[in-house]
């Protein structure tokens, strides 16, 4: 959706709206197995799953990763409302950037056994988003634009989706110590 936003290329912007159908199934194949795996124990040592328990926290993170792909689909859906790109050098892109990062860390802290590690992310996590809040703010001078607003919302809520994707990694592996 970044590039999208950079070179205002409505192809890439389009084919980041069509996936969001991918990242809707993809959404209800897991919880489809997340609720099989409930009810049949062998499913579950299958898949990974050690206790039942465990199957709520991958509810909770798969549905923060749908709703990061919502977010794309809203950013690409404001670059077809734009009449150009914006320039490289923009905050956004900053901030962007951090969000993916953060994004990417917080589904590698699923892995993590390291405790203070995983909060490490959650709290990276929220500066990012604070970050954004500060990004806001220095706009609100009325010269930047609504669509350009709305993206720096969906990065923002990005990062904070990563902060809850991070902190459930977090109370998992605090119920196994």
């Amino acid at each position: 959706s970044m590039t999208a936003l950079r070179d205002h290329n409505v192809e890439i912007a389009e084919d980041v709206i069509q996936r969001d159908d991918d990242v809707d199934r993809f959404y209800l194949l897991s919880v489809r197995q997340l609720k099989a795996s409930i009810e049949d124990i062998e499913l579950s040592e299958k898949i990974g799953i050690r206790h039942p328990r465990e199957c709520l926290g991958y509810r909770l993170i798969t549905k923060s990763i749908e709703r990061v792909g919502d977010h794309a689909v809203r950013i690409a859906r404001n670059v077809l409302k734009m009449d150009s790109g914006i320039s490289a050098d923009d905050p956004i892109f900053k901030m962007a950037e951090l969000s993916q990062k953060v994004f990417e860390s917080s589904i590698y802290s699923m892995q993590e056994e390291d405790l203070q590690a995983i909060n490490k992310i959650v709290v990276e996590a929220k500066k990012v988003s604070q970050f954004g809040v500060s990004l806001e703010t220095k706009g609100e001078d009325g010269s930047g634009n609504i669509e350009l607003s709305m993206v720096l919302e969906s990065l923002r809520r990005v990062s904070e989706y990563s902060a809850d994707i991070a902190e459930v990694a977090l109370n998992m592996n605090i119920k196994q110590v």
